[in-house]
């Protein structure tokens, strides 16, 4: 699970950070809040979230992202 200062990546470049993250026990997945860079910020793109654990895909949502 991706952490509090974990780096984002796009192509390789660093793209932003993770602010926060936690797991959704209602959504059954991971579930964050990052800071990313405005060339990369569109709904539905996708990012590399590099933590501790190893490299995992992100996609970028609007909110709200539960209803």
């Amino acid at each position: 699970m991706p952490g509090k200062g974990d780096k984002l990546f796009v192509n390789g470049k660093e793209a932003g950070y993770v602010a926060s993250a936690i797991q959704s026990p209602a959504l059954g997945n991971t579930i964050g809040l990052a800071y990313v860079r405005r060339e990369h910020n569109k709904v539905g793109n996708v990012v590399t979230v590099k933590s501790a654990a190893g490299e995992s895909e992100a996609q970028i949502v609007e909110l709200p992202f539960a209803k």
